[in-house]
């Protein structure tokens, strides 16, 4: 593969001194490197932890449905 020229402004250069860092980089280049090699893999693990979010979000909210079903009759055979 050839050679890769990036032509970026100043807040690029701040994001990649301060992203580098995070990332075990010491130059801007290997900082955008770095980050683009890790982006799917990131993606794939939101997507993962978004969809055991909304599983657990459904359990709470059947969790809560037969608390208040129990409350209700509980309440209906006290009453």
């Amino acid at each position: 593969m050839g050679t890769l020229t990036v032509r970026t402004k100043d807040i690029h250069d701040a994001e990649l001194e301060a992203v580098g860092p995070l990332v075990g980089e010491k130059t801007g280049s290997q900082t955008l490197l770095r980050c683009l090699m890790q982006y799917q893999a990131q993606q794939n693990e939101i997507e993962r932890l978004n969809r055991a979010l909304r599983q657990s979000e459904a359990e709470k909210n059947d969790y809560k449905m037969r608390l208040e079903r129990f409350r209700d009759a509980q309440k209906a055979l006290f009453d």
